[in-house]
């Protein structure tokens, strides 16, 4: 289960800092 877990938290880890770069994207193009 542990295997698993890590795996999944590796994925949301990702996609967060996917995320944190559209935005600072978005930031950068608005200002």
């Amino acid at each position: 289960q542990w295997r698993t877990v890590a795996g999944s938290l590796e994925r949301i880890a990702d996609a967060l800092e996917r995320i944190e770069s559209r935005l600072a994207v978005r930031d950068s193009e608005t200002s």
